[in-house]
């Protein structure tokens, strides 16, 4: 069965890269921070922190000693005085890239590259196996066959603008839970309480526990389908489905970390094309598709204006095959 075009896809694309370019979560912190205890926070990511002498396993890893040591990428130098630590929830976004067949005004499904300095996001641009019981990237696996994750799910690590919830569900249920033991505890069913997440209090009429169960289960359902739909997932959901769409199906989503786009990825750039089966595939990408600008609202941006030198690094051998 012949799959369905999709109506006005270039509009969608649009509304998509608006909301992924304004909606996902940042966090408020930026460069170095010294903390309370003498240490120094650095929020700089993906990019890995390298030491001098040898290196750091990468983003998140602790230095345990004061030492020299430089941001790849960066050019700079700093201390960092031990512990020190690179964050792994700083969230960036630094562009959508539209390519394929949407840009021509007939699509199937949406093509999009997520440009990033987000180390979560860095988890999806390959798999890993196990060898010699460690893992390694798997690069039998190529992305330029088919859709190695679900869409959805690399939309869920962009959170929300001022929202985390995704990472935080787990804890609150598990404060929710004792709030049931509370009030099991005082015996206390009925009255306004003040709980967290909520940002007004909450009325209970509750008579016994298992009433008391029921009315908070229903206020928690509640609150987190706001927090949801405050989510990019969320809000990228519901606009797939106003039109009948499903995201996991007539999306198709890539990412790509911010530094295979200057000289100094060269490490990085080479695994992108190696997990290709066209090696010239990102470089097509790159050269045909556009990114979104936030001012105009279109894709008429192309990568080089932003990036000079992008295209150039992933050029193999002189030669170009279409997408």
């Amino acid at each position: 069965m012949e799959r369905a075009y999709i109506t006005k896809p270039l509009e969608l694309a649009q509304q998509l890269a608006r909301i992924i370019l304004e909606d996902s979560y940042v966090s408020p912190f930026d460069g170095p921070q010294r903390r309370a205890d003498g240490t120094v926070q650095i929020d700089l990511v993906p990019e890995r922190v390298r030491k001098l002498d040898s290196d750091v396993g990468g983003v998140g890893d602790m230095v345990r000693r004061e030492e020299q040591a430089c941001v790849e990428g960066t050019g700079r130098e700093m201390v960092l005085h031990a512990p020190s630590y690179v964050t792994k929830d700083r969230r960036m976004v630094y562009d959508v890239l539209l390519f394929g067949s949407t840009l021509r005004g007939e699509a199937h499904d949406i093509d999009v590259v997520i440009i990033h300095n987000l180390h979560r996001l860095s988890e999806y641009e390959s798999f890993l196996k196990y060898e010699s019981d460690k893992q390694v990237i798997d690069y039998d696996v190529k992305f330029d066959e088919k859709a190695r994750y679900y869409p959805s799910t690399i939309l869920r690590e962009l959170e929300g603008r001022e929202i985390i919830f995704y990472d935080n569900e787990y804890v609150m249920r598990r404060y929710f839970r004792s709030v049931v033991d509370s009030a099991h505890r005082s015996g206390i069913y009925a009255g306004v309480f003040d709980l967290d997440y909520f940002v007004e209090p909450v009325s209970f009429t509750a008579h016994d526990l298992a009433s008391f169960m029921l009315q908070l289960d229903e206020k928690v359902k509640e609150l987190f389908r706001d927090l949801k739909q405050q989510t990019v997932c969320g809000q990228v959901e519901h606009l797939f489905k106003e039109r009948e769409l499903e995201v996991d199906k007539n999306l198709d989503l890539l990412v790509m970390s911010r530094e295979a786009l200057f000289a100094e990825g060269m490490g990085h750039r080479n695994m992108m094309i190696k997990l290709c089966r066209d090696p010239t595939f990102w470089y097509t990408v790159f050269s045909e598709g556009r990114l979104f600008n936030v001012d105009t609202g279109l894709f008429d941006t192309r990568v080089e204006q932003k990036y000079p030198r992008a295209l150039e690094g992933f050029r193999v051998e002189g030669k170009v095959l279409g997408l």
